[in-house]
């Protein structure tokens, strides 16, 4: 019975995101007549939404928290799913998710961590954004061929990625002006020598 006036005293959207997994499933199945049903999709769309309404309003730390809780469950899942269409849909929502996470990082200069999720979403989904923010990092870090490699992947699956196709092109140039500059400072070292 505390379950049942736990939950009228309650709206179905704050019961979404304030119940444990195991009280999800006692409503689904025992309490139905109180038109509380949910079902682990729409529980997951929601936190996903709600990650992204709390990036949007600025609030990095809650957003990256609720990513991970999302990632978590959503990893979970996808142990246990067999290869259909929803373990696709998952998987994309998962890179997605590990994008975002990876880009609130990003904003917080926290690059190893910001890389580490880039890469992850890798492993799940493809998406051109990903290679391209994954690349921008490894550019501002000097890290060059990585640079290029990644905007030459994300160009690969989204050939009309104009920020990729300039950020390709800046890699490459500072990459042959970072040679020029070692292969000067060998030469000058040589001649002292």
């Amino acid at each position: 019975m505390f379950l049942v006036k736990q939950l009228t005293n309650y709206n179905s959207r704050a019961i979404s995101r304030q119940l444990t997994f195991p009280r999800r499933q006692l409503i689904s199945k025992g309490f139905s007549l109180y038109s509380v049903v949910f079902t682990e999709m729409e529980d997951i769309a929601t936190m996903f939404q709600n990650a992204e309404e709390l990036a949007s309003f600025g609030r990095r730390e809650e957003a990256m928290n609720r990513y991970s809780q999302f990632i978590d469950l959503v990893e979970c899942k996808l142990k246990v799913l067999p290869n259909e269409p929803v373990k696709f849909k998952l998987q994309e929502q998962i890179a997605l998710a590990y994008n975002n996470r990876g880009h609130l990082r990003y904003l917080n200069v926290d690059f190893p961590e910001a890389v580490s999720d880039y890469t992850k979403g890798l492993d799940h989904t493809q998406l051109p954004v990903t290679y391209y923010n994954r690349g921008l990092i490894h550019y501002r870090l000097g890290y060059f061929d990585e640079a290029i490699r990644d905007m030459q992947e994300a160009l690969n699956l989204d050939p009309n990625f104009e920020s990729a196709k300039h950020c390709l092109h800046q890699s490459t140039e500072d990459k042959n002006v970072h040679n020029n500059h070692e292969l000067i400072d060998e030469r000058t070292h040589s001649n002292f020598s």
